[in-house]
Parts: structure tokens; C-alpha cells; sequence
């Protein structure tokens, strides 16, 4: 088969290829005068943008390649840095630049490299504030009733006074039990005293029988003579509701004073209601004469 190429064709697609090799020279030449750069930009990680106020469209460009925003266009430009979060603010740590950390139920973001010990709240140089810290909530729904519980053992048959009689039974020495009262007071506020015996429970481990029970205490007063140098006399002081083996300590009362080189020395109870009592003058000159000296006393049984 025999086909005839037609001059006008021949000549109509060689001036189409023509003007396809110009197009292609033409983008050959203008591809060799462009100088390349990079988006974001290498350097600083940042995105450059041309915004048009007048219809809104945004557009990246290159200024690393000569690329700049037109008129009627705002320039924009944003970070690609990362933020890195840490958890919790600690003082022990060192934070870099963009770390993210949290505290007191904010977020805050470090400004600076090598921000060690600086507490974020209140250290607007060093923090910025990510996220302030929400409200608080309104309090969720009640939720449902719980399953009831197995029934418990059953308790005590016994009224209370019951209870009393069956604790007095074991009361005292050897009943092993303990507590850290006795009539409301701990063991610090009691004498040891190995010769007494009190009917009680222990205390702090320890039965009544190691502790001495105050039996009385009062105050008056008294008269003394001058006592000569290096002398001692005994008197007779009338306390009540002192028994013979009782304990009796004597001292002046507060903001009263006895005759100056005098000293008192308690003895024993003789009979119920008396204390003798020796006073000394221990120096070589006599004591002066007092007519009321204000005294107080107590008594352990």
C-alpha cells in the first residue's frame, strides 16, 4: 500500500515542532538563571508566606531564591521547631530552648537554653505560658448504690454493765490489759513508788502497782524566829489529811521568799494531820525572824 504525504502537513508539523523546541530552549534558559533554596528555610526552620488582604490566598515562597512578597501582600512567617515536653518542672533539671514542661496544673514553655533552677511561675524572662490551668469542673453524677455488704458477725449478747462486771473481774495485776490513760492522764504524770499498790489497769504496760497516787495538797503559811548560826530546829506543821507513810514534799509558794541561809528538810508523818519539819541555818551568822511565810505542800500515799 502506497500513502501520499501531504506537503501542507509536512510543513504544518514541522512548524509545530519548531515552536515545541523554542518552548522546551526556553525553559532550559530560564531553569539556568534560577538560584535554589529551601523550605522551611535550613538556617532557622522557618516557613515564609505572602498573604493577599484582598482575596485572602496565602502563598509559601523561598527567599533564599530571590522570592519576595507582592504589593497588597502581608509577609508571613512560622517556626518548625518542636516543642519537647518534659512532665513536671523539676529544679534538678536543665531545660533547653522550645522544652515544654508543667506545674501547678499549667504548661509552660522555656525561652532560653540552659534554664536551670528557675521555677516557671513567675519567671517571665525564663517561661512563657503554654496553658494556663482550666477551672474546675462541675461535679460529675452520683453514681449508683453499691452492692450491700455481707452481714456481719453477730455482736455481744452482753448489756454494757455486763461488759463492766466481766472487766472488773480481770482488773489489775495480771489481767493483761493495757491502755494509754489511767482517768485521763498518761504515765508521765505519775510517781514510781515499788512499796505502792493501786487497783488498776496497766498503763502504757506498766500495772498501778509501779505508781505512787497523790493522796493530798494545800498551802499556808508560818512563822519562824531567828535561827542561830550553824543551828537546826524542828517544828511541827499542821497539815490535813496527811497519814503516817505518807510522802510529803514542802515548798515555798511562788513570788514568796524564806529568810535568807535557811533551808527546810521534810521528815516524817508521826501521826494524822502533822509533818514534822527540821529547818537549818548552815552559816555563821543567825537568820532574821519571819512572821508569814507563805508555803504549799503535797502529799503521795
Amino acid at each position: 500500500m502506497t500513502y501520499r504525504v501531504d506537503d501542507r502537513t509536512r510543513a504544518g508539523r514541522g512548524r509545530r515542532f519548531a515552536k515545541v523546541g523554542v518552548l522546551v530552549a526556553a525553559f532550559s534558559f530560564a531553569g539556568s538563571a534560577v538560584a535554589f533554596g529551601a523550605i522551611p528555610d535550613a538556617a532557622t526552620n522557618t516557613i515564609f508566606g505572602c498573604y493577599t488582604t484582598a482575596t485572602g490566598a496565602l502563598r509559601v515562597i523561598d527567599p533564599g531564591a530571590g522570592q519576595s512578597c507582592a504589593a497588597g501582600q502581608v509577609a508571613l512567617n512560622w517556626s518548625q521547631q518542636s516543642l519537647s515536653w518534659k512532665g513536671a518542672w523539676s529544679n534538678a533539671l536543665t531545660y533547653a530552648k522550645q522544652d515544654v514542661v508543667s506545674q501547678n496544673g499549667a504548661s509552660y514553655i522555656s525561652k532560653v537554653d540552659g534554664n536551670l533552677n528557675f521555677a516557671p511561675a513567675g519567671n517571665a524572662a525564663k517561661w512563657g505560658l503554654l496553658a494556663a490551668k482550666g477551672a474546675t469542673g462541675p461535679a460529675g453524677p452520683m453514681g449508683a448504690t453499691g452492692l450491700e455488704g455481707p452481714t456481719g458477725p453477730a455482736g455481744s449478747p452482753d448489756t454494757p454493765q455486763e461488759v463492766l462486771d466481766k472487766i472488773v473481774q480481770v482488773d489489775g495485776q495480771g489481767s493483761g490489759l493495757d491502755s494509754s490513760f489511767l482517768d485521763g492522764i498518761d504515765s508521765t504524770g505519775f510517781l514510781r513508788n515499788n512499796g505502792k499498790a493501786v487497783d488498776a489497769d496497766k498503763l502504757d504496760g506498766l500495772n498501778s502497782t509501779a505508781f505512787a497516787t497523790k493522796a493530798t495538797k494545800s498551802s499556808g503559811s508560818i512563822g519562824l524566829t531567828a535561827i542561830p548560826a550553824n543551828t537546826c530546829k524542828d517544828i511541827v506543821l499542821g497539815i490535813a489529811n496527811v497519814l503516817p507513810g505518807d510522802i510529803v514534799t514542802v515548798r515555798v509558794k511562788e513570788g514568796d521568799t524564806i529568810p535568807a541561809r535557811l533551808t527546810f528538810h521534810e521528815m516524817d508523818v508521826p501521826a494524822a494531820g502533822k509533818l514534822n519539819m527540821r529547818v537549818c541555818n548552815g552559816t555563821s551568822a543567825a537568820s532574821l525572824a519571819d512572821s508569814d511565810i507563805q508555803l504549799r505542800w503535797y502529799a503521795l500515799r
